[in-house]
């Protein structure tokens, strides 16, 4: 099994071109890029004959249609939709690690720093107020 990240861009920069809204990470888990493009478009294989035997049923092919298209990830594209994509990109993950170790790692690590900074700046002070009080009384 291979992973894939599918990262969908809706047209127009999202709501309110806020940083972020628009924007869709999905995690894909298939044998093949081309079964995860098949996850993407998410119509089935048989799509066609299914749609043909729900028109026969009543013989609403625009009803059926939108039904089928809308369910499916080929509406992302859809003139139809109003949160249509402006790019979609699928990405095969080669390698992961988690982070949030590392992260935190780094962290303590910048926090140790800042203490030593602190430290320094609290010496430095006495210093300039020992001179002071040295020059001062002699």
């Amino acid at each position: 099994m291979k992973d894939f990240i599918y990262i969908r861009w809706q047209a127009g920069g999202g709501c309110g071109h806020t940083i972020g809204c628009g924007v869709t990470v999905q995690d894909i888990s298939a044998e093949s890029r081309e079964e995860a493009i098949e996850k993407i478009i998410d119509l089935g294989a048989d799509w066609k004959e299914k749609l043909a035997a729900d028109i026969a049923d009543d013989g609403d092919v625009e009803g059926w249609f939108d039904d089928f298209i809308c369910d499916s990830g080929v509406y992302d594209v859809s003139s139809d939709n109003e949160f249509r994509i402006s790019e979609g990109i699928l990405y095969e993950v080669k390698s992961a690690m988690g982070m949030k170790p590392i992260l935190k790692k780094k962290l303590a690590e910048a926090n140790a720093f800042k203490t030593e900074l602190l430290k320094k700046a609290a010496e430095d002070l006495e210093k300039q107020q020992y001179e002071a009080l040295k020059k001062k009384f002699g």
